[in-house]
């Protein structure tokens, strides 16, 4: 069991809890430290949603678009994760770094399932 929060025991099952309470408006400093602590235990989903709350400076945190790229790059290297794409495009875009964000939205649609459309 997590020391933080009351989430099922092993990764998969805190990760599930804590993706349950962000979606859930959750924007506890505990449910970013959990989110840590879970990609910090190989599961590399928990890194995308570490990278909205640096991108949105929720759950305690500051608003850190170099933090929440490096997040978002770890998801993207570890599992390939589209919506990571998507979320290091729009950073790149806010940039001005055009061909960045381009490589990322075609490496997204790229691995989109066969017959998915946005």
């Amino acid at each position: 069991m997590s020391k933080l929060l009351n989430f099922p025991a092993g990764p998969a099952g805190r990760l599930e809890g804590a993706i349950r309470l962000f979606d859930g408006g959750d924007r506890s400093l505990a449910l970013y430290l959990e989110f840590k602590e879970i990609a910090q235990q190989g599961v590399a989903e928990a890194w995308f949603y570490l990278a909205c709350m640096y991108e949105d400076g929720s759950n305690g945190q500051l608003r850190d678009l170099e933090k929440a790229l490096h997040c978002y790059e770890n998801a993207i290297n570890e599992i390939g994760l589209v919506e990571a794409m998507l979320g290091a495009a729009r950073i790149y875009y806010s940039r001005g770094q055009a061909g960045r964000r381009a490589e990322c939205l075609s490496n997204g649609i790229r691995l989109l399932p066969k017959g998915r459309r946005w």
